[in-house]
């Protein structure tokens, strides 16, 4: 398994964003993070995914839709 790079390769960054949402009325300060959907399945990121334009998620998907 390959360890954490402290750095991007050739300059990259990314930004990140994130905002909790909270419901109204007969659930306020519930966060809907707690309320989301539940997958039926789940697909664990390969190498493959990353680097190769998500070759194993597609192939993942195809098979469900089959």
């Amino acid at each position: 398994m390959r360890t954490a790079r402290t750095e991007l390769p050739r300059g990259a960054g990314f930004r990140v964003a994130l905002r909790r949402a909270t419901r109204t009325r007969g659930n306020v300060d519930v966060p809907l993070e707690d309320l989301g959907v539940q997958a039926d399945e789940v697909h664990e990121l390969t190498e493959r995914d990353v680097t190769g334009r998500n070759h194993d998620l597609l192939t993942a998907a195809a098979a469900l839709l089959s």
